[in-house]
This record gives structure tokens, sequence and C-alpha cells, in this order.
């Protein structure tokens, strides 16, 4: 089993050095499982619905701890991801930071039109990252991406869509992030579309803050996991 399933029973074989064969208990998820030693270096065990998850401050860690106990002592942590019904690990990601600071320069023609927006760039420069409880097997972790952009009507899709941003997994904070020089095509991507609405008047000439939303996938190993929520990126224009 890739992970275990809070609704139903799980089998998982575990392996270590010098089970006993006496006085042996098995706690997962804070609850007692049973077990069937098959070597003293490999056991099965079934574990029961209801495996508590670590949860963590913010309710979000969907992890279970497994702990062994012999006569020799007790095992070290052992986290194990929770799965859905269906088989799939469960993740949680969600954006980290929650939020991003762009500046960038408008540049008007001789008649004192808005011609283009340029030189934007994070202000403060920081990493774009995902938290994600763990660090997910696989190869080439990246972030694909999705812009939009709010106008006085609304939400509005954007067609310019950044380069799949090449990511890197930070277990001190539990974060696949982005150095901040790797954001190149984020930044031309805000930079062009807030020229287009600006010369195209879907937001007002004026407008010295643009907001966009960006919705995005990390995608580690061949496989998606969809980041909750829209990352505001705000825009500050100056002349």
């Amino acid at each position: 089993a890739p992970g275990i399933n809070p609704n139903e029973n799980t089998t998982l074989f575990l392996t270590g050095v010098g089970f006993s064969v006496h006085e042996t208990r098995v706690i997962v998820g804070g609850k007692s499982v049973d077990y069937r030693l098959l070597s003293r270096e490999c056991m099965e065990i079934t574990v029961p619905p209801g495996a508590h998850i670590l949860g963590g401050p913010a309710g979000k860690d969907t992890r279970i701890d497994v702990h062994i106990a012999t006569p020799y002592g007790p095992s070290s942590h052992m986290l194990i991801p929770q799965v859905n019904k269906v088989g799939a690990v469960t993740v949680d990601t969600r954006w980290s930071p929650g939020a991003h600071q762009f500046t960038g320069q408008i540049v008007k023609d001789s008649d004192g039109k808005i011609d283009k927006v340029q030189n934007v760039s994070m202000n403060p420069a920081q990493p774009l990252g995902v938290y994600v409880p763990m660090e997910l097997e696989g190869a080439s972790p990246k972030i694909k991406m999705t812009l939009m952009i709010q106008t006085p009507q609304g939400v509005v899709p954007l067609s310019s869509k950044p380069d799949d941003l090449t990511a890197s997994y930070d277990a001190t904070q539990s974060v696949y992030s982005v150095a901040p020089h790797d954001l190149g095509s984020l930044l031309t991507a805000v930079q062009k579309e807030a020229a287009a609405h600006l010369t195209a008047g879907t937001i007002p000439a004026n407008s010295r803050r643009i907001t966009f939303l960006a919705k995005g996938t990390l995608e580690v190993g061949g496989n998606g996991y969809s980041i909750k929520g829209a990352m505001p990126i705000t825009l500050e224009l100056y002349e």
C-alpha cells in the first residue's frame, strides 16, 4: 500500500532490525494494531480504520505516526502518508508565502498615453514556494502556473503563462521553492499583461496597483498535485 487509508483496513510490511518475538507492540496513529512477525527484519501489520493523523498546528499534516516497541526499546518516528479511498496519496499543498509584491515602471509616449510597462521585479525579493509537509517521491519537481487579472469587470483569465518553474525541496521549511532569480518568465508574463490591459483600457490608465491571481500545480516525478487557493500578486506601478 502507498499509505494508510483512514476508512478501511490497510495492510503494510514494516522492515527493521532486531524485531523481537516477545512483547513487541505496534502503535499506528495512536492505536495499537495487530501484527505478524515474518522474521526479525520484517513484520506485517493491519491498520484498522480511524488512525489519527499528526495534524500539526494548523491541522494540515496528514501523515500518520508509526512506532514499534520491543524489549530492546522503542523505534524512532516513522511517518506514513494518508491515502484517500481510491488510493491516491493525500498531500496538503498551498502557496508559501501566500502572496507576493511586484513593482514596475510605466512608460508614456509623447502624447502622455501609456506605451509600455518595464522593469518589473519582485519587491521584496523572496522565493516563490509551495508548502508540502514532506518531500514527495520523484525527480524534477516543478511548478506550473496560470494567471488571472483583477479588472473592474471581474477576474479575467490570461493567455500568458510563465514557463514551468524548477523547484527544490527545503526540508527546514517544508517548502518546494523557486529562487527569485529563476522567476524571469513570471515577471515577463506580468509585465506583458499589465501593459496590454492598461493600453486596452480594461484596467483604467490611471491605475497604479494591479492585482494578479496565480493558480498552480506542483509536479513531482510525473505526478501532479493541485495547489490550494489562488495566490495574489500585487503589481505596484510608478512613473
